[in-house]
């Protein structure tokens, strides 16, 4: 740490940093985060890592996602539980003139604008496993079209009417 002199008499401190010191400061700090991604695989960038880590103050994370995304990964989202925090997806939008006509660039295709939108996520442990259909064998020819089934529950009539 050097020291130098004001104008004003007081003194100041200047921080040297080297460029190893700065490259070395920047692994320790991506060392120490957690690489949190989605049920796809994808990693969510650092700066979502950053947000969320500051939202929920939890370093544990591992897989996060939105609603809708567990039910598409065979999850749910328990009943009750609140979301962790908001991380920024990307969003494409077409890029409407003043009149609400859609604008095309050179080779008249539409422009489209990135835009980022805030969407609540959830951790996989706030998550249950959706429980998988019961696939039942199909019913016996014979009994005909009086097969009622009542959730997991199946009941074969014949035609006199007994079970």
């Amino acid at each position: 740490m050097a020291e130098s002199v004001s104008t004003t008499g007081r003194k100041r401190r200047k921080y040297l940093y080297s460029r190893d010191k700065a490259e070395e400061q920047r692994t320790a700090m991506a060392a120490r985060m957690p690489t949190v991604c989605n049920p796809d695989g994808r990693f969510l960038t650092v700066r979502n890592t950053l947000l969320l880590m500051e939202q929920c103050g939890r370093l544990d994370l591992t897989m996060v996602a939105g609603f809708r995304q567990w039910i598409d990964a065979g999850r749910c989202v328990r009943k009750g539980e609140h979301s962790i925090g908001c991380i920024m997806v990307p969003m494409s939008v077409k890029d409407k003139g003043p009149s609400g006509e859609v604008r095309k660039d050179e080779n008249g295709e539409d422009k489209s604008l990135l835009r980022f939108r805030f969407v609540a996520v959830f951790d996989v442990s706030q998550t249950d496993p959706l429980e998988a259909p019961v696939e039942e064998e199909a019913p016996d020819a014979s009994v005909g079209p009086l097969t009622i089934s009542y959730g997991s529950k199946v009941i074969h009539r014949t035609k006199g009417g007994a079970a």
